[in-house]
């Protein structure tokens, strides 16, 4: 909030106006997402998502601040701007905000979006140069129907810095030219800069999992840097070639890296606490990929998908190991949240699935929202390879189910490094 306010404010005073976020939180606290979000055209087109405020349950999984400004001195609707900050691990930005290449961003240069029955909208997508560590900008163009003339362009400019991402939006008159385009976005991009000269510089020392390499690696490290046995991103990426979830929907790889040395790994997490930046910060060299299996309309559960292959073939239980037998015995489990505070699992189960390998867990839990979701976590590992998915369910019935669909998930993966 300090950062938006000190933002938005610092070219003319008392421009700007930020929430207060804890009000925010609690009245987004449960709201689920939209269940019409706009379906995307090609598909892959998808990860292009800016934000500029937030708007359901899912924000609060990251800390957050929103604010509106006005561009010119005046609360008109022209020159009214909103400005959404994110935080969270920089993996977790990553995959949330920027999982795309450079060549997918070539591609998407123009794709249409539709929401329900409305007519499409089209969507052109702009590079913006030296702006943060990545980022774009969109043009929202609604069609018009019916006699009623198209309503005003929306602009959108999202970027990256360190564990941060920023979304900002503003009105453009329809039809814009390229060349007016480009000038509205000017003071968008004038804002980023302000931001970007508040924001802090990412620490030395900061954890593995905010430092993480975004997307595929275009190059792998030497071979003497990583021990034989073990994958790189890209070799893991390529495990996931032709997986498919329990509805066949195929894996999409989302980013991968390798995880980099960084604050030392302090001493041994205390039972029943999931802390995931400890977890990776003892997975120091250890190469990843993220992925996602999207759901199946009329459902709209999707998988998350970690692969983790560790730096050599453990000679002692890897931390793996010990977060396994966590989650395949405690009742009460306390879940730490980036950026400190913590939250905990309630109605815990440990579900009975089939998943070989060395060590493995199966958990189902609520979180202490009221939302009565169901939080459904299936791991497992097999000589140096772990893998990990999620999926989110209501029904109380079907928990074991989904379990069961995560495990088969899992099993697929195993079956292609052999015993």
């Amino acid at each position: 909030m300090a950062l938006l306010e000190r933002g938005i404010n610092s070219g003319q005073e008392g421009i700007g106006r930020v929430s207060q976020s804890s009000e925010l939180r609690q009245r987004l606290q449960g709201r689920t997402e939209p269940a019409d979000k706009p379906a995307v055209q090609p598909d892959e087109c998808g990860v292009f998502r800016p934000r500029s405020s937030p708007t359901s349950g899912a924000d609060v999984a990251m800390h957050f601040a929103a604010g509106v400004f006005t561009l010119t001195g005046a609360w008109s609707r022209e020159a009214l701007a909103f400005v959404l900050a994110r935080s969270a691990p920089r993996n977790d930005v990553i995959a949330a905000d920027f999982a795309y290449t450079d060549e997918l961003a070539r591609r998407c240069s123009t794709f249409r979006q539709a929401s329900g029955n409305e007519p499409s909208t089209t969507v052109r997508l702009l590079n913006v140069a030296g702006v943060g560590e990545k980022a774009y900008a969109t043009v929202l163009s609604a069609p018009a129907s019916a006699g009623i003339p198209p309503g005003g362009d929306t602009l959108t400019l999202q970027f990256l810095r360190g564990t941060l991402s920023v979304g900002l939006s503003r009105q453009a008159p329809a039809g814009s030219s390229d060349a007016e385009i480009r000038t509205a976005l000017e003071p968008l991009v004038r804002v980023a800069h302000q931001l970007l000269g508040q924001a802090p510089a990412a620490p030395s020392g900061a954890a593995p999992s905010d430092t993480a390499q975004p997307a595929a690696p275009t190059a792998d490290p030497p071979a003497t840097s990583r021990a034989p046995e073990q994958r790189t991103p890209q070799q893991l990426a390529r495990l996931l070639q032709g997986i498919t979830g329990p509805k066949g929907s195929p894996a999409q790889v989302l980013e991968g890296g390798y995880v980099r040395p960084g604050r030392a790994a302090g001493p041994a997490a205390p039972r029943c606490v999931y802390d995931d930046a400890a977890f990776l910060a003892s997975l120091a060299g250890a190469a990843t990929v993220v992925a996602e299996i999207a759901g199946v309309p009329p459902e709209t559960n999707q998988i998350s998908l970690r692969l983790i292959s560790l730096p050599s073939a453990p000679a002692s239980p890897p931390s793996f190991d010990a977060r396994a037998a966590d989650l395949s015995r405690c009742s009460s489990i306390r879940e730490k949240l980036p950026g400190g505070g913590s939250r905990t699992w309630s109605a815990v189960k440990h579900l009975v699935v089939s998943t070989g390998g060395q060590a493995r867990y199966a958990v189902a839990y609520q979180l202490p929202d009221g939302s009565g979701v169901w939080h459904v976590r299936v791991g497992a590992r097999k000589g140096s390879l772990c893998a990990e998915t999620e999926t989110k369910i209501s029904s109380d019935d079907a928990v074991l189910q989904a379990a069961r669909g995560l495990a088969a998930t899992i099993n697929k993966v195993m079956a292609r490094v052999g015993s």
